[in-house]
């Protein structure tokens, strides 16, 4: 029995046991809820005789003072405020608030709101602390701008940066791309959204890329009314040309050069296209040049920045001009001429120094309208006027004799550009004197002729001109555009140009009433003289010896494979059939390399001279003929010491070529 009365005794020890477990798992589950809607279950210690009541604060409200708030380097904690579900304001003796640490700092912060018994629950309320943030909100094409994220430190009296904390973010990086740092470049145009995200703190803003401007200097102009098809606001080129037999239309370069960005941009590339060849014809490399018709063509310039291509149109208005300069001559195609210095007894050329003698025969004949004088004739002038000194032509005593010689013309000096450019407009022409100081039109002393200005633009003929002189270089950044016979500057370049020389200008002038007193292109009776037996004779000069058909310096060149027989080279022998005495001097009639024509006398000796050499080093290449497209035919291995045939007599690509000789072989080499 005893037995029985201790297992029921057990039994019902057990059921409480597990009853009390079961209150506990009750409670445990309902303060889970209660935790999990938000609000805390208070724990309440009830004594015997008390009753248990728990208020719920789910319809409680809670605000904060503000929810934004500028960085001061000090602790913000926003004060809260809390009503009952009447809206009556609820004591703060009945919650605890927990802010965050460091709740001054940038970002987003909370507030923990907790009920105390016999309220339960809890609230949580969130506010920020923004930091300045300073950006712009256009840039233009290829500009770069920073990001500044600060605010103004109160404790330490200073700015504080936030943008090593902050993430920067493009939404399309194509169009301006963003640095880790907060650096903005602007590679598209386009629009964006930048994003700055400060440990929570999120600000956007919109970013608009400018698509660019190209300027175009030079002669273009702004049309103010409707006119010749150009729309009032457009560009225009205004182009005079007119069409002679001796002078080929002149092409201006509307390349980079002209493409003055004001925002100094660096495109990749350009495009140039017309709208109508018959009227203006365009390069790939921006030259252009009049068709066979007058009138208005648009020119379409595409200049590429990263992966995209610009555009700007301008209008080229095309009138033949029959009062055109047509007379040129460049020096260079004159090293046959003798133009030899008093001082010395070297031979020397209009190649070499006669730049004053070219000037003066482009003024005189396209002043005149008719050809007075060749460039020989006039070098035979100028050396017998004293026109010629050690220098190279003294403009005063070549212009004196000319005057002298025809009172047709007279001229005046001065160093007023405003007297240069009112000279210039009415239809006259000038000669300017380039210093040694600054460099435009060569890199020491130089005349040049001045046909025309626009605005305060000159337009020059220059009597050297050569492949890249103005496109490339120093040059190229002095001159406004390049022309096949000179180039176009401001008046400004011209006043810097010729700052060192006194005078700065000669303003020719030409009057009808004039008479011609003297022939400044003295003809003499041409005789020939044909050997029977030819006779051995070598060229002594290094610059190579040009081979005419005629006796005559205007007579075209021999040609021959690759040029080959156009200029004798230094040292070669030629068969010397006859001679030829005219108004340029003697002249050789000769067989050369199987060709037959006429070489100046001045060059050839019964003697052959010492050989000329020039270094070549390893690496270099050996082309067939001139230019970079010709084919390569050897590469040095090693430097070597070549033969001079021609020195560098050639420009083409950019480089000046020589005729060589190397182990018995002969190439063209690029200095």
């Amino acid at each position: 029995m005893k037995k029985f009365y201790a297992f029921l005794i057990s039994l019902v020890f057990c059921a409480a046991l597990l009853a009390g477990i079961g209150m506990q798992a009750a409670a445990e589950s309902e303060a889970a809820r209660a935790e999990s809607s938000g609000f805390t279950t208070q724990e309440v210690s009830l004594e015997q005789g008390e009753v248990s009541e728990r208020i719920d604060t789910s319809a409680f409200t809670a605000t904060l003072e503000k929810t934004k708030y500028d960085y001061t380097g000090k602790a913000i904690k926003p004060a809260v405020s809390v009503k009952d579900e009447k809206g009556k304001e609820f004591s703060s003796e009945h919650y605890t608030l927990t802010y965050e640490s460091s709740p001054g700092s940038v970002g987003r912060h909370s507030v923990k709101i907790k009920f105390l018994a016999p309220y339960y629950g809890s609230k949580t309320r969130y506010y920020t602390v923004k930091p300045k943030v300073t950006m712009k909100t256009s840039l233009n094409l290829g500009q770069k701008a920073d990001i500044s994220v600060y605010a103004y430190d109160q404790a330490k009296k200073t700015d504080v940066s936030f943008n090593s904390i902050s993430t920067f973010t493009s939404s399309n990086p194509k169009v301006a791309s963003i640095s880790s740092s907060g650096t903005v470049t602007a590679l598209m145009s386009g629009k964006v959204t930048v994003t700055i995200d400060t440990n929570g703190f999120v600000y956007t803003y919109e970013l608009t890329v400018k698509a660019p401007t190209i300027y175009v200097n030079g002669e273009v102009q702004k049309a103010k009314t409707t006119k010749n098809g150009v729309a009032p606001g457009e560009s225009y080129f205004y182009i005079e040309l007119a069409y002679h037999s001796s002078m080929p239309e002149a092409k201006y370069f509307f390349g980079n050069k002209l493409l003055a960005d004001k925002q100094q941009l660096k495109y990749s590339s350009y495009t140039f296209k017309s709208s109508d060849t018959s009227i203006v014809k365009v390069s790939a490399d921006g030259y252009i040049q009049a068709g066979t018709k007058a009138g208005t063509a648009a020119i379409t310039i595409g200049a590429k920045y990263g992966e995209k291509t610009y555009t700007k149109k301008v209008y080229v208005l095309v009138k033949h001009n029959k009062n055109a300069p047509q007379y040129y001559y460049n020096q260079k195609n004159y090293s046959d001429v003798k133009y030899d210095n008093p001082s010395t007894s070297g031979i020397e050329s209009i190649a070499s120094s006669g730049c004053g003698v070219c000037s003066v025969a482009m003024v005189v004949n396209n002043m005149a309208g008719k050809q007075l004088c060749s460039v020989a004739s006039l070098a035979r002038f100028s050396v017998a006027n004293g026109g010629r000194d050690s220098s190279g032509t003294n403009m005063y005593a070549l212009l004196n004799a000319v005057c002298k010689a025809n009172t047709h013309f007279s001229y005046k000096v001065t160093g007023d550009k405003q007297a240069l450019i009112k000279h210039l407009k009415s239809g006259k022409m000038a000669i300017i004197n380039q210093g040694d100081s600054y460099s435009v039109f060569s890199n020491g002393g130089h005349f040049v002729v001045a046909y025309k200005a626009v605005e305060n633009n000159i337009e020059v003929f220059d009597p050297l001109v050569y492949d890249g002189k103005y496109t490339s270089g120093v040059k190229a950044s002095r001159v406004i555009g390049a022309t096949s016979r000179g180039c176009i500057v401001s008046i400004d370049q011209v006043v810097k140009a010729t700052c060192d020389r006194n005078p700065g200008y000669f303003l020719i002038n030409y009057s009808s009433s004039g008479k011609q007193v003297q022939s400044l292109d003295a003809q003499t009776k041409s005789t020939t003289k044909n050997y029977s037996k030819s006779v051995t004779m070598y060229c002594t000069t290094t610059g190579g010896l040009r081979f005419r058909k005629s006796a005559a310096t205007s007579a075209g060149l021999v040609k021959g494979p690759n040029g080959g027989a156009s200029i004798v080279s230094y040292r070669d022998a030629v068969e010397v059939l006859g001679t030829v005495s005219n108004a340029q001097g003697k002249w050789y009639k000769i067989r050369y390399r199987g060709y037959t024509g006429y070489v100046s006398a001045s060059y050839l000796k019964s003697s052959r001279p010492g050989v000329k050499t020039m270094k070549i080093p390893k690496g270099r290449n050996l082309r067939a003929g001139i230019g970079t497209s010709a084919k390569v035919l050897a590469i040095t291995k090693k430097a070597y010491t070549a033969e001079v045939l021609v020195d560098s007599y050639w420009r083409a690509s950019g480089y000046t070529w020589s005729r060589i000789r190397i182990g018995g072989k002969t190439y063209y080499y690029a200095m």
